[in-house]
């Protein structure tokens, strides 16, 4: 939830936003200093959510946790460890 700097018609003073799951590579860099560059992300969608959504489309339900935890997981098999 943010708080909205211009309230709408709805007149409530928050606004909700997408919250994802996202892996980065940081990287030093020599002008800027430390950096993330973000690679895959996953878009966390709320349990209580999952009905609206159309079947076709439905995700699964995961946890932020799981979706963090898929992210390195997929990092992982690049690497080849």
């Amino acid at each position: 939830m943010h708080h909205d700097p211009a309230p709408g018609p709805s007149g409530s003073p928050y606004v909700y936003g997408h919250v994802f799951a996202v892996l980065a590579l940081l990287i030093d860099h020599e002008t800027w200093g430390m950096i993330a560059l973000p690679l895959p992300s996953r878009l966390y969608v709320r349990k209580s959510d999952l009905p609206g959504i159309d079947p076709k489309h439905r995700p699964t339900f995961r946890t932020k946790l799981e979706l963090a935890v898929e992210l390195l997981r997929r990092a992982k098999s690049w690497s080849g460890c």
